[in-house]
């Protein structure tokens, strides 16, 4: 027999549909609750194994309702209900590994299908286990592949992770390993400034077995690869152009890669491949570059010092400046002065 809660803060909406599982599925145990916070307290004493919540309730956001579950009852099967014009909202609620979403008010046929879909999903379905420390380096391993734009370093990766786990045994829980894979995408998404669609959510959580599951999320990383080569295609020279007036203006401050990434609230990796893919020059070596023809023309137009000119191009250190100068001019600064 299995659990399901129902969640609403409206009784009525909760009798009508408590009535309607109670037919379809005899064999339902059905506990009704209007607040989230006693469905938490209940979920203490005796999990459910299925939660159909509304998402927009007084006591407490369905939304938070909903983590909180995921975080602590990784395998509940969670269905929501929204009002009509919710979708935002109950699209944010689907990157929480949620199965479907209804919109009120619901109908029987509805009902009947999320229901069938949830008891399908509840089978027992384990996948072979994948270690905290497996699974991140797995993250690690495709993110920076996406970074490089790389789609044949993913397919290499997808099929060496597939490969090595075939042979374990299946002790690991389907809805587990599905939302791990869920977090990579969310991660990729966010890193990349992407806004993550429901139906890849829906996708993973439809698949079966570990190959099925590995083969979507493939496919879902090479779009994000082909939706992150369109966007940089279009914004890529903009925002190098920001980038390098910025560095102009602020040449006698600090300049690395992690503080203009900072500035511009990108990814380290990301930004530095962009500046190179946009200029055919390294970020570092471009700063250094304009820091130096800038001294070049303080040297030549201004009467300033050799120790003013290395704080005004970002050197506190005059002997580096001096060192880096003469790397790149063939000249010490005091030179170059008197040749111009």
């Amino acid at each position: 027999m299995y659990r399901l809660f129902l969640v609403d803060d409206e009784n009525g909406q909760l009798e009508l549909m408590e009535q309607i599982l109670k037919k379809m599925n005899s064999e339902l145990e059905i506990l009704c609750f209007t607040s989230p916070k006693d469905a938490l307290e209940s979920m203490r004493r005796n999990p459910a194994h299925i939660i159909i919540s509304d998402i927009r309730m007084p006591q407490m956001d369905g939304l938070t309702f909903i983590q909180l579950i995921r975080r602590q009852y990784p395998d509940t099967v969670i269905a929501i209900l929204s009002a009509y014009g919710d979708f935002s909202y109950a699209r944010q609620a689907m990157t929480y590994s949620v199965i479907d979403f209804l919109v009120k008010p619901v109908n029987r046929q509805e009902l009947q299908e999320l229901l069938n879909n949830i008891l399908t999903r509840l089978a027992p379905q384990n996948f072979p286990y994948i270690s905290p420390k497996e699974f991140e380096q797995l993250e690690r391993s495709v993110i920076s592949a996406v970074y490089e734009s790389s789609s044949e370093k993913v397919n290499t990766i997808m099929e060496q992770f597939l490969r090595s786990y075939s042979g374990r045994e299946l002790t690991c829980s389907r809805t587990v390993t599905i939302q791990n894979f869920c977090h990579l995408s969310l991660i990729l998404h966010r890193q990349l400034s992407l806004e993550p669609s429901d139906m890849v959510f829906k996708d993973f959580d439809s698949c079966t077995s570990l190959p099925q599951l590995c083969e979507s999320v493939q496919h879902h990383i090479l779009r994000i690869i082909e939706e992150r080569k369109k966007i940089e295609k279009q914004s890529g020279a903009h925002i190098v152009d920001e980038i390098t007036q910025f560095i102009e203006k602020n040449l006698d401050k600090e300049l690395s890669l992690h503080s203009i990434a900072r500035q511009f609230h990108f990814n380290p990796s990301y930004l530095s491949n962009l500046f190179k893919k946009q200029t055919g020059t390294g970020l570092k070596e471009y700063i250094v570059g304009r820091r130096i023809e800038y001294a070049k023309d303080l040297l030549c137009n201004t009467e300033w010092k050799i120790h003013q000119i290395s704080v005004k191009c970002g050197y506190e250190d005059v002997s580096y400046f001096v060192q880096m100068f003469k790397k790149h001019t063939g000249f010490s600064p005091g030179q170059f002065r008197k040749r111009s």
